[in-house]
């Protein structure tokens, strides 16, 4: 929280209190006099009311709160202040700060349109927040939309400038990218809302064309990976329908004569080269599919 030149204190009342705002490092102190509540004497069982009026909210969240409003009660004696009641714990808002929402969200994709494919996804938006120094632009991906390539190393910019990236894989798959950390989205001591173009690439396509309508990315401005949430907001993955990537086949004939109405085995040698495929029971399957030209009464299969 921080105050502006027109910050101003109230009493429960909403009559202004002259009070005193100090800045400190990353914090500050709002002091109103005692004869402001009373005259003479301000009695044990004062209830004092104070109202911080045009404050700032903070530019970020952080969760959990880990400090305390403190609030002490003191007595000037000889030109020095000594404490007479004080509390240091125990006094947060109840109410909790809401991120800023990011605008103007656009999502690309160039390179490969291809299942298992390697894409570059550009994602465009405006923040409403400034930044801190040295802030993150976090991408959270959906399940089974992005893949990593032991060949590869998932690289970022930002605009036209490469930025340092970190990738965090899925609890339950460590070959699903889960999120996208990328680092120096601020690199003056602070930065204003502006507009963002985070180009990110070098991982894989999903392996199947598994509709994305209903799939969203989500984009966090943060100060850190771990704490300090600014702006957020969803990208829907509608746009970036895929095309089945193509397999190679090889049919082998039998070796002796085809004759009409013999039984005689014929062996389809099927190489994907880009894609995996589920070998889950129920997940995965091959499905060969024959011209009506061809009547087959009864067949077996091996692998």
């Amino acid at each position: 929280m921080a105050y502006f030149a027109n910050t101003t204190c109230q009493d429960e009342n909403n009559n202004d209190l002259a009070c005193t705002l100090t800045a400190g490092t990353g914090t500050f102190t709002a002091s109103v006099e005692a004869n402001k509540y009373c005259t003479t004497e301000c009695a044990t069982t004062k209830v004092y009311t104070f109202r911080l009026i045009n404050a700032r909210n903070p530019y970020y969240i952080n969760s959990p709160l880990t400090t305390s409003v403190q609030i002490t009660t003191q007595n000037l004696i000889s030109g020095t202040y000594y404490t007479i009641s004080t509390v240091t714990t125990g006094v947060t808002f109840s109410n909790s700060l809401t991120p800023g929402t990011l605008t103007g969200l656009s999502l690309a994709r160039a390179g490969s349109s291809l299942t298992g494919g390697v894409p570059i996804y550009t994602f465009s938006f405006t923040t409403a927040t400034q930044l801190s120094n040295g802030a993150l632009i976090r991408i959270t991906f959906p399940t089974a939309t992005a893949y990593s390539d032991s060949s590869l190393t998932v690289q970022c910019k930002i605009g036209t400038t490469n930025r340092t990236c970190t990738t965090t894989a899925l609890a339950t798959d460590s070959t699903q990218i889960s999120t996208v950390t990328v680092s120096s989205a601020c690199t003056s001591t602070t930065c204003a809302a502006t507009t963002y173009s985070v180009q990110i690439t070098n991982f894989l396509n999903p392996f199947s064309t598994v509709a994305n309508s209903a799939v969203t990315f989500t984009v966090e401005t943060r100060l850190s990976t771990s704490n300090g949430l600014v702006d957020q907001s969803t990208f829907n993955a509608a746009s970036l329908a895929l095309t089945a990537n193509a397999l190679t086949v090889v049919l082998n004939p039998p070796a002796s004569p085809i004759v009409v109405g013999d039984t005689q085995s014929y062996t389809f040698t099927i190489t994907s080269a880009n894609n995996k495929l589920p070998s889950s029971t129920n997940l995965g399957s091959l499905v060969i599919q024959f011209p009506s030209q061809i009547v087959i009464q009864t067949a077996t299969c091996s692998a």
